[in-house]
């Protein structure tokens, strides 16, 4: 009797069957020696895909426009940027000298929007003592000038006008602003020790001085519960109370200030007081 094996029917027992062809593929592989196995067999270990999915992390946090170009797009990306795909950042002769070209044409013909002031590291000055009465400058300009100003600038702008016939305008800081807020300092034959800059006419007011028979006193305000120097009339930064005009003699042998005071002059009226 002939017995006829059909070929489906084969396949599919050697399918179901677990000698089947690729079951003694796989244990023939793993039963080779260890140096013998092929490399990337089987599914990538952890740390390669790891690996991979870093590198691409890196790549488009650091290359995002490159990502996905070819090397035409990528050359025209160096080039973009002033360094041509391939090279280490160095430029050649042409190329250095039409950059200092551009800069010196920049620095010929800055832009409207360039700030091309001093800074004040670079500013020039230097310090002086003035004597004379600090007045407001539109008297001044009227009395000794013959100008006239219009009357909402008359207690604009605080000035010192000199024994020499100078006029020079001070800052108002808050060394400045004492002229405003006490009148008293404004009825005082002065010397101020200024600073004064190169490029416009006003002065830093440092030192104030008042000169009284000859003698020089340095001036400031003080308050004898905090003993806080403050240089303008008020109420003290600490407690609050009003503190008084201090007047201290200078030692002309020394230059350095005393303890001995001039009595206080008519202090303000507390509603002054800003």
């Amino acid at each position: 009797m002939t017995t006829v094996i059909c070929p489906a029917h084969s396949l599919r027992r050697a399918r179901r069957s677990p000698f089947d062809l690729r079951s003694i593929n796989h244990r023939a592989v793993d039963a080779r020696p260890q140096g013998t196995r092929r490399r990337g067999s089987g599914r990538p270990a952890t740390w390669r895909v790891a690996a991979m999915v870093l590198g691409w992390v890196l790549a488009s946090v650091f290359a995002p426009g490159v990502m996905g170009q070819g090397p035409q797009r990528a050359s025209a990306a160096g080039n973009a940027v002033g360094q041509p795909a391939g090279t280490s950042g160095q430029q050649g002769p042409t190329q250095v000298q039409e950059s200092a070209t551009s800069a010196a044409a920049a620095d010929a013909h800055p832009s409207p929007g360039s700030d091309d002031r001093p800074s004040p590291s670079t500013t020039t000055y230097h310090t002086e003592r003035v004597e004379g009465r600090v007045v407001w400058a539109a008297d001044a300009l009227h009395e000794h000038f013959g100008i006239s100003t219009v009357p909402e600038a008359r207690e604009r702008v605080l000035a010192i006008w000199t024994d020499d016939g100078d006029l020079i305008p001070l800052v108002e800081n808050l060394r400045g602003r004492a002229f405003r807020s006490d009148e008293r300092l404004r009825q005082m034959d002065l010397q101020l020790v200024i600073r004064r800059y190169e490029k416009h006419p006003f002065a830093q007011v440092l030192r104030l001085y008042q000169r009284v028979d000859g003698d020089l006193y340095e001036v400031d305000y003080w308050c004898d519960v905090c003993a806080i120097v403050m240089f303008e009339s008020g109420p003290c930064a600490c407690c609050q109370d009003p503190n008084r005009l201090r007047r201290r003699w200078v030692d002309p042998q020394t230059g350095t200030t005393t303890r001995r005071e001039l009595p206080e002059a008519t202090p303000p009226d507390a509603a002054d007081f800003p």
